[in-house]
């Protein structure tokens, strides 16, 4: 228990930092969009990028990974889908729905990258790298088109579908595909240079995640962010489990798996919610309580994992 606690322990002490830092007086507080951007159209680009085009993918059954990440991320949009008519009955609007689909469906990628990077090193990256490819943009379309099911004003549905295709993330793993399916090799000081912004990208993305923290919504949540918290942090991580097992995937395969199924959701939906008729304060309370409690969900899942894989 303790050797888990201290591996992910640095993960949150950063994220921790990143509170203090945008709470001081040290920072402006027009720094931080700025830093957002940064991150979104340098840094983590390049650390998707690199951990794609320097995989080695013979060492991990891709297929099986693929599948089960459709399977478990799949699974949770069609169960919030068919809760709408119970949530209906219970007087919960279409805004806060959407808030609570979008927080439940959505994951943060770069704490997954982070945790299984300081856990299981190049081959953590690889394997979330690999989950990261499949699911990006359905859960991208999946929210969008919800979004707008739920949404009784028009929106262009064309330029939201234009700004997924125009994603910096999304472009850097399609053409991290390309050069590994045709074998092209870096330059190798250019290889190392983007390596030099990968690294930074994961220790930044942590501080942007507890810049990003509100600490009266994580002390004052609702019914419906109690529900979004559970949903996200601990039956996802549990069908990732079943699932997992059924693929007969390593105590590696399997931790790395439930990781990546374990982590809160990402805060690029607040911006959809805001342009889109979503809550969206509702969606950054349900965003800061994941964070803090999966401090404490991710290892209890860890560990149920470890003791039910002995068992099986």
């Amino acid at each position: 228990m303790l050797i888990i606690f201290e591996s992910i322990l640095p993960v949150f002490l950063i994220v921790a930092f990143g509170v203090v830092l945008k709470n001081s007086r040290l920072i402006s507080p027009d720094f931080w969009p700025h830093f957002n951007n940064f991150g979104f159209y340098v840094l983590f680009p390049g650390l998707i990028f690199h951990s794609i085009v320097t995989a080695d993918f013979a060492t991990l059954p891709v297929d099986q990974i693929m599948l089960a990440s459709i399977l478990a991320f799949g699974s949770i949009p069609v169960f919030i889908l068919l809760l709408w008519p119970y949530f209906k009955r219970k007087h919960v609007s279409k805004p806060q729905f959407t808030s609570v689909f979008q927080t439940t469906t959505r994951w943060h990628g770069f704490m997954a990258l982070a945790i299984a990077e300081k856990m299981f090193g190049n081959e953590g990256l690889t394997f979330v790298a690999v989950i990261m490819l499949v699911i990006i943009l359905p859960i991208n379309f999946v929210n969008v088109a919800v979004m707008v099911a739920f949404d009784d004003t028009r929106h262009s549905l064309a330029s939201f579908v234009k700004k997924m295709f125009t994603n910096p993330i999304i472009i850097a793993a399609i053409f991290a595909i390309l050069f590994q399916a045709l074998g092209i090799k870096l330059y190798p000081p250019i290889e190392q240079s983007i390596d030099f912004i990968a690294r930074a990208s994961l220790g930044m993305g942590l501080l942007m995640i507890g810049a990003g923290l509100s600490i009266y919504m994580i002390t004052h949540p609702n019914l419906l962010t109690i529900f979004a918290v559970c949903v996200k942090l601990l039956v996802l991580p549990v069908m990732a489990l079943i699932i997992g097992t059924f693929f007969d995937f390593t105590l590696t395969e399997l931790t790395l798996f439930t990781i990546a199924c374990s982590v809160p959701t990402a805060n690029n939906g607040y911006v959809l919610a805001q342009k889109m008729g979503g809550d969206a304060p509702l969606y950054a309370s349900i965003a800061s309580l994941q964070v803090v409690a999966s401090f404490f969900t991710i290892p209890l899942v860890l560990i149920t994992m470890e003791k039910l894989h002995a068992w099986i």
